[in-house]
């Protein structure tokens, strides 16, 4: 058995360091407790219950690592403090609300996390009014890390939207120096997957009703409801347009791109496609002629009489439709919000995929070809590709103008069919399949167009298999060759590769999630030896204690929804951003979020206490795990009865 010892600043030291280096060893515990924001102790190894079969023994003895109880309580913390809330308004726009701050009496008070009624919905997402809201900023990465930093944004006011968390979005271009993929510049881009995608973890937890837990998951359920175009779900916020026959209609934009600067580099991309060379110079020569023709259509008054918003307007699709349901359906179980009425999320979205599939097609994006013809699984855009492509712009524009099959998009598919009990749906076993063919053909590190990091697949396969309970013989056989697959992924210092995405946090923490989520019967019907996958398991773990960043509580209304009783008030952890999406080009635009990696991670941990590995229950009746109104005390509890 492995013995690790930690100082509480992530440090490791090895026997033969401890040996050659006695009075450094003694004084690194002193330095340790000096330093560090949480308590100075050392810990056992995490696979301390690999011999105990009693479930509940396990839980307990997980649940009492210190490893995992600071993981706990401080990803919940930075979660919370992250999120974009109504608050006093003198901190930045990564976290604070950018809206007009009309003092009214019913106002609510700094840091309660709760915006006023008369600030609700449009006004969420409104240009920014009184500018002592928030300070605006912008987002670069240095040499050294894939963190993000803040800096003044000079320019527009940035727009942000109650309930989310931030996402950054920016180009990364393939040029010298640029080693590892890290992005230069980005924006603060409000979008509805990074709010369904943190949300998810969050309902493994259950506190008390009207508790810090409960009012972010209202927030994030709230902030997904506002996101809902004709039957479905869209990525960006709407917002008021007029058509070249001056009707108005609902037009999907990034907030904080303007439409001159887009149309600027759109126009001198098409004037000269070399001056934009770093940015394409990762296309095959046909996707360049088929971006470089989609940018001249945009530009072509006679064609595209909707102006450059048409680059942005993108419909209603199958992969935040599905994710937007996946979260309100366990949020409806678990978390007190059921009868919500007109402002929930609407499951009957999922009607709409069946009509939407990869059948008797006339044209074919060519980047899933992978899939063949005629596979019949889910389309990624909720639009018919047969009408002209800037027919019915308040349904929006099909990207280049044409629709595609992608694996992620299907495994969430698969995931909300399966929580709502719609496995008779058409599509839902022609999409099944194509999981299976996705890891028997061995294109699942890049069957996801729309996702450069290499962990995502597994990683939601694993979820619908779990959580939704897809099922099929079929599916459990390619179940026990991808898990030897993502293994193989592990580097010794435990990381996985997570492929185009050069960040290590998030492609280990969706990849011991994978592994939690399959669990030891598929491990064992794989042939692995159970002490192989399980200190695979430990060491991701180990890799992300390791690697976590200690920062402070920025907020009031945090070290009060948080006490933390017993232990500095100002402790958090967060994680670095990795590549969670891109545009299907992958280095034209990508998007990171700090809160999306921390989400995972808390997620691994709060699975991996729970037991995952060893019992077959999914986030519908497994039990969960409680949190006292401190956020200090955390106990398994049977799960209720919906």
């Amino acid at each position: 058995m492995r013995i690790l010892e930690w100082d509480m600043l992530g440090n490791d030291q090895s026997l033969s360091r401890r040996r050659s280096r006695p009075v450094i060893v003694t004084l690194l515990p002193l330095i340790a407790c000096t330093l560090a924001v949480t308590a100075c102790q050392t810990i056992g190894p995490f696979d301390m219950d690999a011999g105990e079969t009693h479930l509940p023994a396990v839980r307990q003895a997980r649940l009492d690592m210190p490893a995992v109880r600071d993981v706990l309580q401080g990803a919940l913390r930075s979660l919370h403090d992250m999120q974009i809330r109504d608050r006093a308004g003198r901190g930045s726009s990564a976290f604070d609300w950018c809206g007009d701050r009309r003092p009214t009496g019913g106002a609510t008070a700094p840091g309660d996390g709760s915006a006023p009624e008369e600030h609700d919905r449009a006004s969420h997402s409104a240009p920014m009014g009184d500018h002592e809201s928030c300070r605006s900023r912008a987002f670069v990465s240095l040499p050294v890390s894939q963190r993000l930093h803040a800096i003044p944004a000079f320019g527009p006011d940035v727009r942000n939207v109650v309930g989310e968390w931030n996402a950054v979005l920016g180009v990364v271009p393939k040029i010298p120096g640029n080693n590892g993929g890290r992005l230069f510049f980005g924006v603060q881009d409000p979008n509805m997957f990074v709010s369904a995608a943190v949300g998810y973890p969050l309902l493994l937890f259950e506190a008390p009703a009207g508790g810090a837990l409960s009012d972010m998951l209202r927030l994030t359920h709230d902030s997904i409801a506002r996101y809902r175009r004709g039957e479905g779900y869209a990525f960006w916020p709407q917002q008021s347009s007029i058509t070249a026959a001056g009707e108005r209609y609902d037009v999907t934009h990034p907030l904080n791109v303007s439409a001159e600067d887009l149309e600027s580099s759109i126009r001198m991309y098409a004037e000269d496609p070399d001056a934009l060379g770093a940015f394409t110079s990762g296309m095959s020569p046909n996707e360049r002629y088929r971006f470089l023709r989609w940018v001249r259509q945009l530009l072509d008054d006679q064609a595209n009489p909707h102006g450059i918003e048409s680059a942005t307007n993108i419909p209603a699709d199958v992969d935040d439709t599905s994710t937007a349901v996946a979260f309100g359906i366990v949020y409806r179980t678990w978390g007190g919000r059921a009868g919500a009425g007109d402002t929930g999320i609407d499951q009957s979205t999922l009607s709409a995929l069946p009509r939407f599939r990869d059948l008797d097609r006339l044209r074919e994006d060519g980047q899933d070809a992978w899939k063949g013809a005629d596979s019949g699984a889910f389309l990624t855009w909720l639009k018919d590709e047969e009408t002209p492509a800037f027919s019915r712009p308040d349904q929006g524009i099909i990207p280049l103008g044409v629709n595609n099959v992608d694996c992620v998009v299907n495994a969430n598919a698969l995931l909300a069919l399966g929580l709502a009990g719609q496995t008779h749906a058409a599509g839902y076993d022609d999409a099944l399949r194509l999981m299976v063919r996705a890891v028997e053909s061995e294109a699942w590190p890049q069957c996801g167009l729309y996702y450069p990091q290499t962990m995502i697949f597994p990683y939601t396969l694993s979820r619908a298999w779990r959580d939704g309970r897809v099922r099929s013989p079929e599916l459990r056989s390619a179940l026990t060759v991808l898990i030897g697959s993502v293994l193989e992924e592990q580097s010794p210092d435990g990381w996985f590769d997570g492929g185009p995405d050069h960040s290590r946090d998030l492609s280990t923490a969706l990849a011991v999630v994978t592994l939690l989520n399959l669990g030891e019967d598929i491990a064992t019907s794989a042939g692995l030896r159970l002490t192989d996958y399980r200190n695979s398991i430990v060491r991701g773990l180990d890799y992300l204690y390791r690697h976590r960043r200690v920062v402070r509580v920025k907020h009031q209304d945090t070290l009060t929804a948080w006490p933390l009783e017993g232990r500095d008030p100002g402790f958090a952890l967060s994680w670095e951003p990795g590549v969670f999406f891109a545009d299907s080009f992958w280095n034209l635009a990508q998007w990171r979020s700090e809160a999306y990696t921390t989400a995972i991670v808390l997620e691994a941990f709060a699975r991996y206490a729970m037991a995952y590995d060893r019992h077959p229950s999914g986030i519908l009746d497994s039990p969960r795990l409680k949190v006292d109104e401190a956020g200090t005390d955390f106990r398994i509890e049977a799960a209720r009865t919906p």
